[in-house]
């Protein structure tokens, strides 16, 4: 049983011992199994009614609409990253690399800003490869790429 005021799904017995999705609300203590709905109209006015509410779908990765922006990277010192931008189904989402995983996979020629913002620029299609799958991994959460997330060795972009 569900202590807080929300649909929650269990596993229940059904006709001929099949498994089944038991939909709680607990604002009307109102149970019903999905072996007890007739047919998926039922259920479908149950949730136009109020009775039941629909759970949240998950996103789902495949139907995310992930783009990076073409804005000039930033250098940010106070935490030794590249940051850059995505769109994630609209919505802006910021990103970032350390200047660790620059020097170390995207061979920065010099170690400092200008350098790094080169690395990146020189990398970028591969940079935004490895963020674009973390967006997806995470539903759209902000990214920090570190050296870690590249293969081993130092591998030059170009």
């Amino acid at each position: 049983m569900c202590s807080t005021p929300e649909v929650c799904h269990s596993s229940a017995a059904g006709p001929r011992g099949a498994s089944a999705s038991t939909i709680v609300r607990e604002s009307n203590h109102a149970h019903v199994s999905e072996a007890a709905l007739a047919t998926r109209s039922e259920c479908l006015n149950l949730i136009a009614s109020g009775a039941l509410q629909r759970p949240p779908r998950p996103i789902h990765e495949s139907l995310m609409n992930i783009r990076f922006l073409p804005d000039a990277p930033d250098y940010r010192g106070s935490n030794l990253t590249i940051e850059f931008a995505a769109l994630v189904d609209g919505r802006r989402v910021p990103c970032a690399i350390s200047v660790e995983a620059l020097e170390d996979h995207f061979g920065a020629k010099t170690y400092d800003s200008a350098g790094w913002i080169d690395a990146f620029d020189a990398g970028r299609t591969r940079i935004e490869a490895v963020a674009r799958e973390h967006l997806r991994v995470t539903n759209g959460m902000p990214v920090l790429l570190k050296s870690g997330h590249f293969p081993p060795g130092r591998v030059i972009a170009g």
